[in-house]
């Protein structure tokens, strides 16, 4: 008997489930240095508001892991200025007045919907960052509002959420398994939507019994669209079906190896010394608490009653005690500042694993400003690798799937014509601070070229001729992300430069004209003195 096709999903998801739980292990340990808030993965009882830092030590990762966080909150998605550009893969088509125009309009207006604090992109975003440093991997889903009118960005859990991927090594597949009330099913599906049993617990007002519900979103086959179901799981009833035009989720990997689906990240390669470091901390302070309230030892019934060692306490011992025989310190000889000085050398491995030293640049003030270009160009290749996957996998998709919720909403102003041919595809050029700073440096290389150049040019103004000054204005413009409008089109270039050679013509003639009536004139006053003469 041939299997339906919830039951395919049950058993697709309890294989993935399987093949997870190696990982699990290992995050519950990463939770536990990193992010001891964050829910259990190998068990599915959490419990809200529980306390999971009392065996934490020393807080070092927790505080590498936020700095992370909001080092390429900063630095990838910063909401203070526009962190993407859309531009065409025709060079030619850009260059067009009416194109750049439009590619600008239509940035402008995707920048200003995500960052609406109504959509959730800025603490969605933050979390997934908060996630990938940790654990190796986020997952941002983004749907519209339930009344159509905005975006709606979320930060899926990880202990929720199970992805494959495709054969090109892209995750295209989320199996997303979690937990809510029968009020909620039914608020979310509708009353009819939901299962016998389900409905039987509404009506009765069971709000405590939660039901496990199952939602799948996978590529649909022979099409380019992905198609969605929500499931409850015990009993396999579906809840509703639907489809997406594009891609909905994105599931960014820190880094990952080829054999594996899920990434690793800065908690998993600091898990040995953050380990290691909270033994330290551990056996430091039971030092220090030795020196500063050390053990005491007391003669064999030399005492009458307990022993206080509080302030202001008295302990009565037996007369005829020598001194010797009274209460003595016992010292242990042990160096607590040792422990010290060993953690600090972990606590900068840690933060070197977690990329602090390069997100956060330390200037004195001996550095020159060839020494700050410098070490900034040096930051941002060493950061080129985790960038470039957090734009394949969380910026790109995310962009592509905002412009096509809003293209569909009719939010977006409409294309020129140009832009109708099918061989014009539409792609995503970054603009954070981060990565500005990695196109500058292309401007920083120009500005040490006429630096060097300088001395020939004075010796050889002809020099400046290998150059091209409209080119090379244009092109810094774009590195720092200036607006079109500053700039003219070459029409109006054209224009400008056809009338200054025009009235450059006009003032030559002019100028001819006058020469050749002083011409004449000196003709005519010669011709009358040698008349004269005669």
């Amino acid at each position: 008997m041939s299997m339906t096709q919830v039951e395919l999903w049950k058993q697709k998801f309890n294989q993935m489930a399987s093949d997870r739980a190696t990982f699990n292990a290992q995050w519950d340990e990463v939770a536990k240095v990193v992010c001891p808030d964050a829910a259990r993965f190998s068990s599915e009882f959490n419990t809200p508001g529980e306390r999971r830092n009392q065996e934490l030590y020393d807080s070092t990762g927790v505080h590498a892991n936020e700095l992370l966080a909001s080092g390429f909150y900063s630095l990838l998605t910063s909401p203070s200025q526009r962190w993407f550009e859309l531009l065409t893969n025709d060079e030619d088509i850009n260059a067009d007045r009416e194109v750049e125009l439009w590619l600008r309009e239509v940035s402008n207006r995707m920048y200003a919907e995500m960052s609406r604090p109504t959509t959730g992109f800025i603490t969605a975003v933050h979390e997934v960052y908060h996630s990938l440093g940790a654990f190796g991997n986020g997952i941002l889903f983004v749907t519209e509002s339930d009344d159509l009118k905005s975006l709606r960005f979320v930060s899926l859990p990880l202990q929720e959420c199970y992805f494959a991927e495709s054969a090109s090594t892209r995750v295209d597949t989320l199996y997303r398994k979690y937990k809510r009330t029968a009020a909620q099913l039914v608020k979310t599906f509708g009353i009819e939507a939901v299962s016998d049993h389900t409905r039987e617990l509404y009506e009765k007002n069971n709000s405590q019994e939660k039901i496990d519900v199952l939602h799948i979103i996978e590529p649909k086959q022979d099409s380019r669209e992905y198609q969605s179901c929500y499931i409850e799981y015990e009993l396999g009833h579906i809840l509703s079906k639907g489809r997406f035009e594009e891609c909905p989720f994105m599931c960014p990997r820190f880094y990952k190896t080829s054999y594996e689906v899920y990434g690793r990240g800065p908690g998993s390669s600091a898990l040995p010394d953050l380990k290691m470091l909270q033994q330290i901390a551990k056996t430091t302070i039971k030092g220090a608490q030795k020196i500063v309230d050390p053990p005491l030892m007391i003669p064999d019934q030399g005492f009458i009653g307990d022993i206080r060692t509080m302030p202001g306490g008295i302990s009565y011992f037996r007369s005829g005690l020598s001194k010797e025989d009274r209460i003595i310190p016992l010292q242990t000889g042990g160096n607590p500042g040792l422990g010290v000085d060993l953690s600090q050398d972990i606590r900068a491995r840690v933060r070197e694993m977690f990329y602090i030293d390069q997100l956060q640049l330390n200037n004195g003030p001996q550095m020159t400003a060839t020494e700050v270009i410098q070490r900034t160009e040096e930051r941002m290749r060493l950061l080129g690798p985790v960038t470039g996957r957090a734009q394949a996998e969380l910026l790109g998709p995310c962009v592509i799937r905002t412009f096509g919720l809003l293209s569909r909403a009719g939010r977006l102003p409409d294309p020129p014509e140009i832009m109708m041919d099918p061989s014009v595809k539409l792609r995503v050029v970054y603009q954070s601070p981060m990565m500005k700073a990695q196109e500058q440096t292309e401007a920083n290389g120009l500005l040490r070229v006429t630096q060097l150049v300088a001395p020939f040019m004075s010796i050889d103004p002809s020099v400046m001729d290998v150059f091209n000054p409209e080119a090379i204005a244009r092109g810094v413009g774009h590195m720092y992300s200036l607006n079109p409008n500053f700039f003219r089109s070459e029409e109006e270039v054209q224009a400008i430069r056809q009338q200054r050679a025009e009235q450059q013509q006009q003032q030559q003639m002019v100028e001819m004209l006058n020469q050749g009536g002083a011409g004449i004139k000196d003709l005519a006053q010669g011709m009358e003195t040698m008349g004269g003469m005669q």
